[in-house]
């Protein structure tokens, strides 16, 4: 049985401007909500699209991300995580699910 993809507004709650949406590449089966590599940082950002043909859809700047959906076991220090958020204006709010 197929379920259905995650709403992004599930996991974005907030976005000053969909223009710094973007696209990235991500391994096959990747989840809205699972973190992703974001090369030009070097950091991971949350996913807020399945993974299909090879990319998912991230925000990048100015935008409130909801955690909830992002698996406890990616996120190794939640601290640092939200503090390299904030440099680039991205709140992240809620716990990482178990």
């Amino acid at each position: 049985m197929e379920t259905l993809p995650l709403p992004k507004t599930e996991i974005l709650r907030y976005e000053v401007t969909s223009m710094t949406r973007i696209e990235v590449p991500a391994t096959k089966g990747l989840k809205a909500g699972q973190l992703v590599d974001y090369p030009l940082r070097a950091q991971k950002l949350v996913a807020l699209t399945d993974e299909k043909d090879g990319k998912v859809q991230i925000q990048t700047h100015n935008c409130v991300i909801n955690l909830s959906h992002t698996p406890n076991s990616e996120i190794t220090n939640l601290e640092t995580f939200k503090k390299q958020g904030d440099t680039y204006g991205i709140v992240y709010r809620g716990t990482p699910k178990s």
